[in-house]
């Protein structure tokens, strides 16, 4: 979950900031992965329900994620770029953050029956 709020801020920057070096995030993004984590496992650790803490957690990754969009569609709509890079750009962003939902909507899936105790027939 870490790494994919990572990829989510780094698609951000990038459209921010096209022609930075993205290496100088990389210790920051492995930094607040190593913490994010250890906070996940210790925080599921003492809680009765983790998959509420879950599925929050995702809620506010997806909701990033279109805020992610919103965020490079308005920046990319600016004058200044060109019709064919502009749409390559937002192209490829879309499909990353489409990936992401996509590679995440089992465990979302999941915690959202473990939260509501949605009754699943076996």
């Amino acid at each position: 979950m870490s790494l994919n709020g990572c990829l989510i801020f780094d698609l951000i920057i990038m459209i921010k900031y096209p022609f930075s070096d993205k290496r100088k995030f990389m210790h920051t993004y492995l930094l607040v992965t190593i913490l994010a984590s250890s906070l996940l496992a210790v925080t599921l650790e003492y809680l009765d329900s983790p998959w509420n803490y879950i599925f929050t957690v995702y809620i506010l990754l997806f909701f990033f994620g279109f805020y992610s969009l919103i965020h490079a569609y308005l920046v990319l709509s600016k004058p200044g770029i060109s019709a064919g890079c502009r749409n390559l750009i937002f192209k490829r962003h879309a499909a990353s953050i489409l990936v992401f939902f996509l590679s995440n909507l089992y465990v979302f899936a999941y915690s959202a029956v473990q939260t509501f105790n949605i009754p699943i027939n076996e």
